[in-house]
This record gives C-alpha cells, sequence and structure tokens, in this order.
C-alpha cells in the first residue's frame, strides 16, 4: 500500500497519512504555507501542485483538472470523464469555476417559480449516445451521483472500515453540496438533508428542522420555493393519494408526500415494477432518495420528482448483488472505487470499479453478463478484448459464464519508492 508523500515550498516532505494523524501539527503547518502552493510526489514523472484553501480547518486540494494526474492510490486522484458516467455532458453542464466551486446545470428548476415540468419524461435519464452525445444538464439522479462522489463516498480504503455512520455522512455530504452551485448559488441553500437525530435532542431537532424548511420553502418576499431533499428511506405509508415517504433521523412528524403519479415515475425511472415501494427497502442495504419538494397551500410536503439509488451500510452505491459481493471481497483490504453512471444510457460503457492500489494506474473493473442488458455487455466484451490485445489494464466478471465465483483480481501493489526520485 503507498501513501502520498507532499512536499511544501521550505523543502519540508511529510505523508498524507502522517497530516491526517496529526490534525493539529497539520493546521499549524498548512497555515503557515498557506499561501504558498505545495506539491504532491505521487507521480514519479512531475510534481503535481496543490493549494491549500480554508473553510472551518485548513486542508490541502488539487488543482482543476489535474485529478487524472495523479496517482491512482493517491488521495488527491480523480477519475478522468471516460471512466464515469460524467463523459455524456457538455463541459458547459459541470464547470469548475474557481479553486473551491463547481457550477451545475440541472433538468430540475430549484428556487422561486420552478416548474415541475423541467427534467420529466425521458430527460430523467440518459440520452442515447448515438441521438444525442452529449447533454448539457444532469438529472436528479446524476445530481445524487455528482454529489455522493464530491463527498467520496463512492470511494473506499481499508482504514475506513468502522468509520462510517450517518453523522460522518451528513457532514461530507453537506461540506460538499457547499462547494457545488446551482443557478448562480450554492447548493446547500436549497438543500435539506435530515440533521443525525439524537433523542435527548429531538426537540432542539425539530425546531432546527421546522427553521430551516421555512427559510427553505419561502424567500423573503413570501414567495413559495422549490427546495432539494436527500435522506435515508425509512419506510413509504399508503394515503388514498399515493405515499408519504419518512426519512431515517426526520424529526416526526415530518413526511413526504408523493402522489401515485409520482411514485409511479420514480419507479419507472428505477427500472422497478412494484406493487409496494417498501419492496425497495431491506435490512442489508440503504435507499437513499434525492427529491424537489413544494410546500402545498395546505401545509404539506409534496414531492414534485424523485431519484434514488441503494448503497451498502458503508453507503457504497451499488445496482445488483454482484456487485455487493465484490465489494464485500474489496472492503477489507483494497483501496477502490464505485464508478457511477450518472446520466449515461445502456450502451455507454462504464466500468462497475476502479481498483486503486493495483500500480500507479487504475485497474477498471466490469461486472456484466445481464440478459436485461445484452446490447451493453456485447459492447463491454468488445472492449474488454481491445485491452487484452493492447494490454491495457482491465478486469472483468461475466456472470453468465459463472455467478458464484469471480476471477482472481491484481494483488495490491506498493508504488511508494516510485515516488522518491522527486523529493
Amino acid at each position: 500500500m503507498s501513501t502520498t508523500r507532499i512536499k511544501f515550498d521550505n523543502g519540508k516532505v511529510v505523508s498524507k497519512d502522517w497530516l491526517d494523524a496529526h490534525p493539529d501539527a497539520a493546521q499549524a503547518l498548512l497555515e503557515k504555507h498557506k499561501a504558498s502552493y505545495p506539491v504532491c510526489l505521487c507521480n514519479p514523472e512531475k510534481a503535481l501542485p496543490l493549494y491549500i484553501a480554508q473553510k472551518t480547518i485548513f486542508y490541502l486540494a488539487r488543482m482543476p483538472g489535474t485529478g487524472d494526474q495523479h496517482a491512482s492510490y493517491c488521495p488527491f486522484f480523480g477519475a478522468p470523464p471516460a471512466m464515469s458516467g460524467l463523459a455524456v455532458y457538455r463541459r458547459s453542464a459541470i464547470e469548475e469555476k474557481d479553486h473551491d466551486r463547481v457550477a451545475v446545470k440541472l433538468c430540475d428548476g430549484l428556487g422561486v417559480r420552478a416548474t415541475s415540468a423541467a427534467g420529466s419524461g425521458g430527460r430523467g435519464r440518459g440520452s442515447k449516445q448515438g441521438s444525442n452525445p452529449q447533454r448539457s444538464r444532469l438529472s436528479l439522479r446524476a445530481l445524487l451521483h455528482y454529489l455522493w462522489t464530491s463527498a467520496e463516498f463512492n470511494r473506499w480504503a481499508p482504514k475506513m472500515n468502522g468509520k462510517r455512520n450517518y453523522y460522518v455522512l451528513y457532514k461530507y455530504l453537506m461540506a460538499a453540496a457547499d462547494n457545488i452551485e446551482i443557478q448562480n448559488t450554492r447548493l446547500s441553500a436549497y438543500l435539506y438533508m435530515p440533521e443525525p437525530f439524537v433523542f435527548e435532542e429531538k426537540q432542539d431537532i425539530a425546531r432546527r428542522a421546522q427553521q430551516r424548511l421555512y427559510h427553505l420553502l419561502l424567500d423573503a418576499g413570501g414567495r413559495r420555493k422549490r427546495m432539494l431533499v436527500v435522506g435515508i428511506v425509512k419506510r413509504f405509508t399508503a394515503s388514498p393519494f399515493g405515499y408519504g415517504v419518512h426519512l431515517k433521523h426526520a424529526p416526526p412528524p415530518l413526511i413526504l408526500w408523493m402522489k401515485e403519479d409520482t411514485l409511479n415515475n420514480f419507479l419507472g425511472e428505477a427500472g422497478e415494477r412494484l406493487e409496494d415501494p417498501n419492496a425497495l427497502l431491506g435490512d442489508t442495504h440503504h435507499l437513499v432518495m434525492i427529491m424537489t419538494v413544494d410546500r402545498t397551500t395546505n401545509g404539506n410536503l409534496s414531492i414534485v420528482k424523485a431519484a434514488a439509488m441503494k448503497t451498502t451500510h458503508a453507503y457504497i452505491p451499488f445496482e445488483n448483488p454482484y456487485q455487493v459481493t465484490l465489494i464485500n471481497a474489496l472492503m477489507p483490504s483494497r483501496l477502490f472505487s464505485r464508478q457511477l453512471r450518472y446520466d449515461a444510457d445502456g450502451e455507454t460503457i462504464v466500468p462497475d470499479f476502479l481498483l486503486l492500489d493495483a500500480g500507479k494506474q487504475a485497474v477498471p473493473m466490469y461486472v456484466f453478463g445481464f440478459r436485461k442488458q445484452a446490447r451493453q455487455d456485447a459492447a463491454i466484451r468488445a472492449h474488454i478484448k481491445h485491452c487484452e490485445d493492447t494490454n491495457e489494464p482491465c478486469w472483468f466478471w461475466d456472470v453468465l459464464w459463472d455467478k458464484t465465483t469471480y476471477p482472481d483480481y491484481p494483488d495490491a501493489v506498493d508504488a511508494t519508492e516510485s515516488s522518491r526520485s522527486l523529493s
């Protein structure tokens, strides 16, 4: 396993692990060098500049556009767009505005006088590449994927074992939302996510939730606004008009109401045919929903549009049980990322995972062989053959060939020594 080393302008070199393990000393060091640009030594061919940012604390961040130049094991590594569904967007859909902010264009309207028509129907899913090779806006599901990736909950390292809980999820998702802009406003200004519930503080939590909802749903001029809600579903309850959505950690009696047609659209975009949406829930996973929400004239919170994804208890997203099998196998000792599809259509090739500790270059991992996606599987098999012919790193599990046993994947490699030539 490799460790990333950081070099400061006075020649001092420390590891990223040391900075993480000594927060007080790290803060003093970063404050001292806040006007300079440290460099990351993970790439033996060139030093990659970082910058020192500050919110409540000082922290290191990579320069925009340099993510894929870092070694795959490096915490500053960012997969190139072609390794996820991000490749389907025009550059204007997701723009890095400066060191701290990313501007995102969303299909579904937020704020005052939002329209319910935006992003409805087929726009919520990926467009066919043949007719519309690039999209100009993100769907709700894609925004959830982007938020998740920005908070790095698609990424796993063994040292995270036992440390991911709802408090950590809430903290980092809200921090990520503060760096994302929609309509020149930080996403956090539109977003409600239930804060971690503590029984002894339930009255204060309920009061803060009501204050938050008031400001999210009504502007200073008294006009109604549309807000965004992200949360983990606890249960669905049937009503004569549809279903109530109960979120974990949300203070009672907070319920979000979904009409029958909204529910049908939600299930249709999720590819589910269910009599009862509670069938989406289970003891072995979380169901995370993202919703645009209005407040009706009688005070109910009405879901306008919704999307969802399933995650493991460590909040790693998955789409099928074979991905879960691989996640469980990798988690104890390997560094990897779960690559999300955003709005990519079924024929777009996106690796399910990137194995990040098998050398300087990430290894794409594909899990396929499902009868419902025969055309996509054919494209993946052709891509794998190309990788084998050109000696590009690649791993695959064709479950049509063997549903029970996956092939051996590459061993972890310690690449620390390769980065020392720049120190």
